[in-house]
Order: C-alpha cells, then sequence, then structure tokens
C-alpha cells in the first residue's frame, strides 16, 4: 500500500512515499523578482504519487534496489563491529 509522508518546517516542506522512499515533491519559500515570498517545487517528478510506481523503478527514489541489504555488510563503530 503506497502511503505519503509530509515532513515541514517554516520555510519548506518535503513530500516522499514509502515507495523507494521517493521524494515526490520539495517546496521551498523564497522571495520572488518583486520581492514577495512565493513558493517553489525544487523536484522534477510525477504529478501523481501513483505514477512513480508505473514509471522508471528508482527515478526520484533516495533508496537503491539494494535497500542496505548488503550480504554480510558490517561497519566498525567506537571499537565495537557491527
Amino acid at each position: 500500500m503506497l502511503k505519503s509522508f509530509v515532513l515541514k518546517s517554516p520555510l519548506m516542506e518535503i513530500h516522499f512515499i514509502n515507495y523507494g522512499a521517493r521524494i515526490t515533491k520539495w517546496l521551498i519559500t523564497r522571495k520572488n523578482s518583486k520581492g514577495e515570498l512565493c513558493t517553489v517545487d525544487i523536484i522534477t517528478g510525477y504529478d501523481h504519487d501513483e505514477d512513480f510506481i508505473k514509471g522508471d523503478k528508482y527515478f526520484g527514489a533516495i533508496c537503491g534496489r539494494c535497500c542496505n541489504r548488503i550480504e554480510k555488510g558490517s561497519f566498525q563503530l567506537n571499537g565495537k563491529q557491527y
């Protein structure tokens, strides 16, 4: 099931979906040439969330096809092996 999420701050808003953690919309507030505040979407993408599933499978995704599932992957942090 496709779910949509939004992170908001006073000057920006990021919309993403749970399908590959795709960013679907990134709105920023800035001043235009007349000095007026306006909202601008800085992400290239589809108009509807469902289109991300139908289109290119990695378009807009912040996770690749491995999704951090690398066989025998490990790292060391503060002297401890994970």
